[in-house]
């Protein structure tokens, strides 16, 4: 199946959480009443129960308001979980920052943590053939040039197109926590509901469901660029990718978790009791993965806003952008004389 028939599914599968719910409750309420030989008819609607006694009519109906209420909640446990935020309205805002990626990488055609080609751009190519005009400068004016402004300047716009790929990677995090909490919230449903149904069975099957939101999320600490200047920046993303799609060979792993395992099985009770802690850990992956998110983001901008770091980020201006016809060729402070 493809990725694009997998999402579709999904949401699909997705769309029907609440209806889900409704009857993963509405099954633990008949379970429990069908081990009682108290069953619903299909036809009226109405819990009956064989060769029943008229007298005994009002004890059943109280047992059966009494399992109603012992199983009330069970669909609300999904209700937090029904309009979860949609992974593709994520998709606009990478796109975005794709494109201011691609504005600024002035070396080779590269690659966001989410596979998206990122071009080589074109507006600022032009400093290479500066280099090449002021390869016979020399002089005062022209060893501050070169020591200030073209040598710094391939390790900055490098710094400056790391730290917006590790932008979109803190976006595309977002999108893979929403994509498998819509995941992982479907299959538990769906996982309590085999559950439920194999209850009454003499060896009832345990069903296992893997938590995998906080997982699936990774940071890392990496040094894309070059050269002196060069920065070690945060990176965060889904986990199947950002790894092999970091340049450089400097990276430390700052948040890497596996997926937690919960199993549903035995007594309606005990699964229903189980339901409720997976959901609740269900809650707790997504802090995590939230927290490992903020981390990046918070120590990158540390790192950008550090006075130490300017230099890195923003190129020097040029003295020569001041100079006025009258003093560019000043023989200290401009280009100097040709002789």
């Amino acid at each position: 199946m493809s990725a694009a028939d997998e999402q579709g599914l999904l949401l699909q599968r997705y769309g029907q959480l609440r209806e889900k719910s409704i009857r993963l409750e509405e099954s633990m309420v008949e379970a429990y009443l069908k081990a009682g030989n108290i069953t619903k008819n299909s036809q009226t609607g109405r819990y009956e129960s064989p060769g029943e006694n008229p007298n005994l009519v009002p004890l059943i109906d109280q047992e059966i308001d009494r399992v109603h209420e012992s199983f009330s909640g069970v669909a609300d446990i999904f209700t937090p979980f029904v309009a979860l935020p949609d992974p593709a309205d994520f998709r606009d805002a990478m796109r975005e920052i794709a494109s201011v990626a691609g504005v600024i990488n002035t070396g080779q055609s590269s690659k966001t943590d989410d596979g998206n080609l990122v071009l080589g751009g074109t507006g600022l190519a032009g400093m290479a053939d500066v280099r090449s005009l002021v390869e016979d400068w020399s002089g005062y004016a022209s060893q501050s040039f070169q020591d200030n402004f073209l040598s710094p300047w391939p390790t900055i716009t490098a710094n400056q197109s790391a730290m917006v790929l590790a932008l979109h990677g803190a976006v595309e995090a977002e999108a893979t926590i929403w994509k498998n909490v819509r995941a992982n919230i479907v299959d538990l449903v769906e996982k309590a509901q085999h559950a439920v149904d194999a209850a009454g069975e003499c060896s009832p099957e345990q069903v296992a469901l893997n938590l995998t939101v906080a997982a699936s999320i990774v940071s890392v600490v990496a040094t894309p660029a070059s050269g002196a200047g060069a920065l070690a920046l945060t990176f965060v993303g889904e986990a199947l990718s950002i790894a092999s799609s970091l340049p450089g060979e400097k990276k430390e792993i700052k948040h890497s978790v596996g997926s937690q395992e919960i199993v549903l099985g035995g007594s309606l009770k005990e699964i229903e009791t189980q339901v409720r802690s997976a959901a609740e850990a269900l809650r707790g992956e997504i802090i995590t993965a939230e927290a490992a998110i903020e981390a990046a983001v918070n120590a990158n901008i540390a790192v950008m806003t550090d006075p130490a770091n300017q230099s890195r980020f923003v190129s020097a201006r040029p003295l020569l952008a001041d100079k006025t016809s009258s003093s560019i060729t000043h023989e200290y402070n401009g280009m100097g004389k040709a002789y």
